[in-house]
């Protein structure tokens, strides 16, 4: 009888390692998968993807991950405040490249708020907030959906009819704001 499972997935700041454990009633075998050594190119690749969000406003900006933590969920955004930037060259002299990377402007939402995926483009508002050391940073305070706009016909090299408008579909998803 063989029982499969994953026991352990740990995070080193230099590689992802699963453990993936199988277990028989005789004797048991472990393996391991390594993610290669990040590279000062590929740091300094996905770093200046990046965009500077220096001064309060709103921002469109990429979402890199969501990740569900403690019943909400984390969105890491494709943008760094002057601050990160600051952290991750800190880091990046040190030699810490995976911590380099990992410098980025961050949303929390609940559950009930609007969650986007991987990959997505949201509507980001950033503002001047007081930190629990007294000084004044940059924080997102909310994030929302960017309304999808469709077409309703495809071009054409020949003349038809009068051009037809774009309809705005507006989501179903949009978090109702409540302050």
């Amino acid at each position: 009888m063989v029982t499969e499972f994953v026991t352990l997935i740990r995070f080193d700041y230099r590689f992802t390692v699963i453990i993936l454990t199988i277990q028989n009633l005789t004797n048991k075998v472990m393996t391991t998968v390594e993610r290669p050594e990040l590279t000062s190119e590929a740091a300094e690749k996905i770093t200046s993807a990046k965009k500077i969000v220096d001064k309060p406003g709103a921002y469109n900006l990429k979402v890199t991950s969501v990740t569900p933590y403690d019943g909400k969920y984390i969105v890491n955004l494709q943008a760094m405040t002057p601050y990160h930037e600051e952290q991750a060259q800190g880091f990046a002299e040190q030699g810490m490249l995976q911590e380099a990377c990992n410098q980025n402007l961050t949303a929390s939402q609940r559950p009930q708020d609007y969650i986007p995926s991987k990959g997505e483009w949201v509507k980001v508002n950033v503002d001047l907030i007081e930190n629990k050391d007294g000084v004044m940073c940059l924080f997102v305070t909310s994030l929302t959906e960017i309304p999808i706009t469709t077409t309703t016909r495809n071009a054409s090299l020949f003349a038809k009819s009068k051009a037809e408008t774009a309809e705005f579909a507006p989501s179903n998803k949009q978090p109702k704001t409540v302050f």
